[in-house]
């Protein structure tokens, strides 16, 4: 997400055919995940040095504090802003009463967003098995904004940039933080010819 925070980067989708020369393979099953699409697969991957996890929410624990949403804001860019988070926290009244929704990245097996980036900015980190933006790279086009169908890419308030969530590095603070206990990282399920930008070691 920020700038000066590096990451190990994987290989994108359109580098490794580059490199390879090879034709993907359409991948036959749909993605696990509801919404994920699946793409064509290469045959060969850089090793994932981790098991991907992604942020699971228990909304039956979590009382709508946004403390998430403030660590998470001041972990990348040193500020408490809900339009830099990349967790999300709906709160209103309506229907049976008053609901909350918490929104996280699924840190998709076939990202929408990785898929539709035009310069390769998008690549799943091998070191922390998350789906993650170089921002240097980033032209800022929105394409990943409007690909995901989660609404889980979002742009910076300058509108320059795009940012999701990237797991922090591998250490989530807002599941570190939460006084709830509402919030985890769990594993993600996915069969081996799904996954983009990493297979497991």
């Amino acid at each position: 997400m920020a700038e000066g925070k590096k990451q190990t980067k994987g290989m994108s989708r359109r580098e490794f055919v580059s490199a390879a020369g090879v034709t993907a393979v359409a991948a036959g099953a749909a993605g696990v995940l509801v919404g994920c699409a699946t793409v064509p697969q290469e045959m060969q991957q850089p090793a994932l040095q981790v098991t991907p996890k992604y942020i699971v929410v228990d909304q039956s624990l979590c009382s709508g504090c946004r403390i998430c949403e403030q660590v998470c804001s001041e972990f990348h860019y040193g500020v408490y802003n809900p339009e830099l988070t990349a967790i999300i926290v709906e709160r209103g009244y309506g229907g049976k009463g008053h609901w909350i929704t918490t929104n996280t990245c699924r840190q998709c097996p076939n990202p929408w967003c990785m898929r539709s980036c035009p310069v390769d900015a998008i690549w799943r980190d091998v070191r922390t098995g998350a789906v993650v933006i170089d921002e240097k790279t980033c032209i800022g086009c929105q394409d990943c904004v409007k690909a995901c169908p989660f609404g889980m890419a979002k742009m910076r308030p300058d509108g320059k940039k795009a940012f999701k969530c990237d797991m922090c590095g591998g250490d989530p603070q807002c599941v570190a933080n939460c006084p709830m206990n509402a919030l985890s990282a769990q594993p993600l399920m996915w069969k081996e010819a799904e996954l983009v930008g990493g297979e497991q070691s």
